[in-house]
Parts: C-alpha cells; structure tokens; sequence
C-alpha cells in the first residue's frame, strides 16, 4: 500500500511527482458522456483510486477535488423562447429567475400576442437550472422544459398560453466546475463522488425523472450565439430525442 500525502519526503514523493507530472498537458472539460476523454489530471488520480485501499482514499479523493479548482464542465440549458427572448440571451445570456426577468418575460409574452393572466406566480428561486449528460437531454425528462414556456418553476401558471408561439431550445456550453451546485436525483452531491462513481460505472442510467443529473447557479451565464441550439438545427436531434410533433399541431 502506498500512501500519497504533501508531506512525503521518501520514495512515495518522488511517486507523487512522477504521478503530477506525468498529468501536466490536459484539456480542462470535464464531460460526462465522453469518462474515457476526461481531463488528464483529473483522469491521472481516477487511475490510482483503490476502493480497497481505504488508507490511500481520502488523500487520493482530495486530490480529485483539487484538479476539478480550474476545471470546466460541459453543460446543457433546456428552455421554451419566443424569438424575441432568443435576441435577448444572445446580447446578455442566461438570467436567474427574478422579478425583473418576470417582467421581461410578460412583455415579450404579451408583444407576441400571448397576455398572461394577472396571477401568473413569479418563480423565486433565483437560479439557472442545467444539465450534464446527454441522456437527460430527452422527452421523459427534459421534455417539460422544452415543451413548456417559461421554466422549471417560471411563471408555472402560464402553462399552455405561449407554449405553441414559442420554440425549443438547447444551450450548451461550458462552464466553471467551482461555480455550480450539484443534483443528483432529490439531493444535493458532491461533483467528485459523481465523477467516481460515474468512473467505476455504479451510476444509475437515467430512465426516469428522479434521477437526472443537474445543477444551478445563481448568477447571470454568458453564452455565445453559437451555443443557442434550435429544434431545426442538426445538433439538437443529436442532444435529444424531443419532439414538438407529438406535443403540438404543427402546421
């Protein structure tokens, strides 16, 4: 057994270096379709990891941790948009649920000739929710934000009212691993207990809702034009088995 810590002055330092060094040219993306592609860092101390060596496990674990500081993950946003909407993002990317942007999602409801009702609830939450697999990215589970207009919890009243105006979309992008907080399921998780057991393949396949992986952030997301991908657009079919035919009389 070999034990890997800071301190380590003896043949396990010199291990240590080798192992670090040996990690020094890696892409910094952390996508969780493609484990075998992982950042090399990241990829070095997975390979190192005894789930029998329970001694050498937190250290090991704390390094994982360390070389996700910088990291990046790949990252997919579900929504419905008016056009006007789609110009809006493009200009000033995603925006956390707020008051304001309730304010702003009504106006571009009502110029669309699509008027929400005066109870229309506000969502409070004041976050952006995304996704980090492909397999999400599907009618069971991420079909109620491409079906729906306005969110997660956004504006839940208004279902039905500007579903039919507006349009599918997925943004993907990535996106700093440090800034995020983690869902799997109804419970918030560590990003690198995900990635382990993602690594040691005990993570369950997502086939229903309660198992999705997620996260949210709290403050607005830049993206780019690029990322903003429509229904109509090769990539989305890629992403996504969702369909607005079997939702909607498409004429």
């Amino acid at each position: 057994m070999i034990l890997i810590s800071d301190s380590d002055e003896g043949p396990n330092r010199g291990l240590l270096k080798l192992a670090t060094s040996a990690m020094a040219a890696w892409d910094d993306v952390l996508d969780f379709d493609t484990v075998g592609d992982w950042p090399m860092e990241l990829s070095g101390w997975l390979k190192v990891l005894n789930p029998a060596d329970q001694e050498q496990w937190p250290h090991i674990v704390q390094r994982i941790q360390g070389s996700l500081r910088g990291a990046r993950i790949r990252t997919y946003h579900c929504t419905r948009l008016l056009p006007s909407e789609v110009e809006s993002i493009e200009r000033n990317g995603l925006r956390p649920a707020s008051p304001e942007l309730a304010q702003d999602k009504r106006q571009a409801a009502s110029a669309a000739g699509r008027p929400l009702p005066f109870w229309t609830h506000d969502d409070p939450s004041g976050k952006i929710w995304l996704y980090h697999r492909k397999l999400d990215l599907n009618a069971a589970i991420a079909g109620p934000l491409l079906r729906s207009w306005g969110g997660k919890e956004f504006l839940i009243d208004s279902r039905g009212i500007v579903d039919s105006a507006a349009n599918p979309y997925i943004i993907a992008f990535n996106y700093p691993v440090s800034e995020l907080k983690y869902v799997f399921g109804n419970t918030w998780c560590a990003l690198e207990t995900k990635i382990i057991n993602q690594y040691f393949a005990q993570s369950s396949a997502a086939g229903t809702a309660d198992t999705a992986f997620e996260s949210c952030v709290d403050k607005p997301v830049p993206v780019q034009p690029g990322d903003i991908i429509s229904a109509d657009d090769a990539r989305f079919s890629t992403l996504s088995n969702y369909c607005d035919q079997l939702h909607f009389d498409v004429a």
